[in-house]
């Protein structure tokens, strides 16, 4: 299939020439990752791979923007000699960075032929892909694919490619004009700053609030039930948690818990209790700790002014 055979409303995103770009390789792959994977006309290239590891990589499109994609083509080298070709990948994609978190949609099997094309069901919003081989059994040469696209779907009423004009070099395009952002909840002072002021609240509640560092803190009160000596809590934040959990008994001394399950927007809390005991939740916000970093060659030197007055404003 050569690139001909495209039509003109489906862009091959991760065309270098459109933007298209190989993040990372993890195992190294070469130095011209790009012409590598995404050219067509690329020296045919091997990749040694140790027992029990994986090989993988991440194209990004241009300026990091989200797309919807609805097919990748890949295409294996001519003559791969005594290297081994991959067999299957896990494709993925993430919305937020090049290093997830991530979202498969698809365990793609690589046989049939060496053009091979995955149509997704329907089409796939993507910041990010992620090509990810099984692990390996035994120290081997695994060879790269000859060149991979990513297929956007066509423009239409609804939907507009992310080559279009969006503002030089700005990461925002079709998917934040689709989903703007939620307006921030105003900052209300609520009555359960206190301990002794403690909201109740009961197992499956669902609380939220704004908490103040060094002004406005939570306070739950939490009756354990009978027959019952774990407690298992969440606590989410957008876009990350920015709020630290407290748990006392009614003595107020604290009880410890541990995280066992922490996301970027969420974590989940565990803590062994009494039974029927009542217990006291206070949710605050940790001190900031901020570092202010630059270079120091001379090329900084005519915005030395601009960077100590934002030291200066945010202080």
């Amino acid at each position: 299939m050569d690139e001909s055979a495209l039509s003109d409303t489906r862009r091959n995103l991760a065309d270098p020439d459109l933007g298209g770009h190989v993040v990372w390789a993890r195992q190294l792959i070469s130095q011209r990752w790009d012409d590598t994977l995404l050219l067509p006309d690329s020296a045919d290239t091997g990749v040694r791979v140790s027992a029990g590891d994986t090989l993988a990589w991440v194209i990004g499109f241009q300026h990091n923007r989200a797309a919807m994609i609805e097919s990748i083509e890949w295409v294996d080298v001519a003559e791969p000699g005594s290297a081994t070709v991959l067999g299957d990948v896990e494709v993925a994609v993430s919305l937020d960075s090049p290093v997830g978190p991530w979202q498969p949609i698809a365990n793609w099997r690589l046989d049939g032929g060496r053009e091979k094309r995955l149509d997704f069901d329907a089409p796939v919003w993507a910041r990010f892909v992620r090509f990810k081989s099984a692990p390996v059994e035994k120290c081997t040469t695994v060879v790269v694919p000859s060149v991979v696209r990513i297929l956007e779907r066509p423009a239409d009423d609804t939907y507009r490619s992310i080559l279009g004009e969006w503002g030089s070099e700005g990461h925002r395009a079709i998917f934040e004009a689709l989903h703007p952002p939620e307006p921030p909840l105003p900052f209300l002072l609520a009555e359960n700053d206190r301990r002794e002021n403690a909201a109740r609240i009961v197992p499956g509640d669902v609380v939220q609030g704004h908490v103040w560092l060094g002004r406005h803190d939570h306070w739950y009160r939490l009756e354990i039930p009978a027959y019952r000596n774990t407690l298992e809590l969440e606590l989410a934040g957008e876009p990350t948690v920015r709020a630290v959990l407290r748990i006392e008994n009614t003595a107020g001394e604290p009880i410890d818990f541990c995280v066992i399950e922490r996301k970027p927007d969420s974590q989940r809390i565990e803590a062994f209790v009494g039974s029927g005991e009542t217990v006291f939740l206070k949710i605050e916000e940790p001190p900031r700790n901020v570092v202010f970093a630059w270079d120091t060659s001379a090329s900084v030197g005519a915005y030395l002014p601009v960077i100590y007055n934002a030291m200066s404003t945010y202080a």
